[in-house]
């Protein structure tokens, strides 16, 4: 037999609190039951943890031990609760599975790994008081405690999603840049078998090798059209932007963006110096909606209302477009501060 005798007294005194079942101590064995699903959460080979009823003395656990082929390593403290270890060559799964099914027995269960809350590994993590403020001293002034918008209590409930396509309409995006490019959108339609580069609109969109996003700039702002399919940074404002939205996060690089797995449309529409026009926000404004993006981040603002790049946001009712209100400490409610299109009311 596999139990060990030895330990029956610990296990029967760890057996006395009162169960909610009555325990059949002479009851039949059941039929061998069909082993469980793979077991996908991470837990320890070989070890289940167990619960008895307290109506099941050291005896009756002893054969449901047996039945089920399993060694007791230790009754724990928890009342009536035992790890066990399967036998070589029984599966987990199985030997849950057969456990479960023995009178006397309350659950059975995979002895699972649990780790510390989602806190990334990223070196520069803790500069980020935006993201945690912990009363932290960031280029020489401290941070007030909690003033953040606790992304360690969201990470424990979501890191971001790959599938989740959020437009950068901004200076470019390093696409390069080590904790961007895992994150970087690429257009399926322009993307394999050399269409990157070979000089035909594959896709039909209007764009011709727009494989990683596009630049409705160009390098001449006062030239209407003057973009290319390189929407390389130039002034390092939308890989920073970017990057809090989502720079990949728990790979030992940089920071961690709100997002750690998410889609990065680089949409350039502002020169190295950070201009850009109308226009080109219009045009930005539809590619990305026109892209299927789910969401399109625009950190800029000017004091004048555009019909057009309105016109871009409403013909796009499935994206969410979110506009920064400009940093000049204004209430934007009051008439006189204009901010867009972080005014437009879509």
């Amino acid at each position: 037999m596999k139990f060990r005798f030895d330990r029956l007294a610990v296990l029967a005194a760890a057996m006395t609190v009162a169960g909610s079942l009555p325990f059949v101590a002479n009851g039949a064995a059941a039929a061998e039951p069909p082993p469980l699903a793979p077991i996908e959460q991470e837990h320890v080979d070989g070890q289940v943890v167990v619960g008895f009823y307290a109506s099941a003395d050291s005896s009756a656990a002893e054969s449901a031990l047996n039945r089920a082929d399993v060694t007791l390593d230790r009754a724990l403290k928890v009342t009536n609760v035992s790890l066990v270890s399967t036998d070589s060559g029984q599966s987990i799964e199985q030997a849950i599975a057969t456990l479960r099914a023995q009178p006397g027995v309350r659950f059975a269960e995979p002895n699972y790994i649990y780790k510390t809350s989602a806190t990334p590994n990223d070196p520069r993590t803790g500069d980020l008081w935006g993201l945690n403020n912990t009363g932290q001293t960031v280029n020489g002034t401290a941070g007030t405690a909690d003033a953040d918008i606790d992304a360690p209590e969201a990470w424990d409930l979501t890191t971001g999603s790959s599938s989740v396509v959020v437009a950068i309409v901004d200076t470019g995006i390093a696409y390069d840049h080590p904790d961007l490019a895992p994150n970087i959108w690429t257009n399926p339609g322009e993307t394999g078998s050399g269409k990157e580069s070979n000089g035909v609109d594959d896709d039909g969109n209007g764009y011709i090798d727009d494989w990683r996003g596009w630049d409705v700039v160009g390098d001449n702002i006062s030239v209407i059209g003057d973009g290319d399919n390189d929407p390389r940074d130039q002034n390092m404002h939308g890989s920073h932007v970017a990057g809090t939205i989502g720079a990949r996060g728990n790979n030992g690089i940089g920071v961690a963006g709100v997002n750690w797995q998410v889609k990065l449309m680089p949409v350039r529409v502002f020169n190295g110096e950070g201009s850009g026009t109308t226009v080109d926000l219009a045009e930005a404004f539809n590619y990305a909606g026109n892209m299927g993006a789910d969401v399109v981040n625009y950190s800029g603002s000017g004091s004048g209302f555009s019909q057009a790049v309105l016109d871009s946001i409403n013909n796009h009712p499935n994206t969410l477009y979110v506009a920064a209100a400009g940093n000049s400490n204004l209430d934007l409610d009051l008439p006189g501060n204009d901010a867009y299109p972080c005014e437009y009311t879509s």
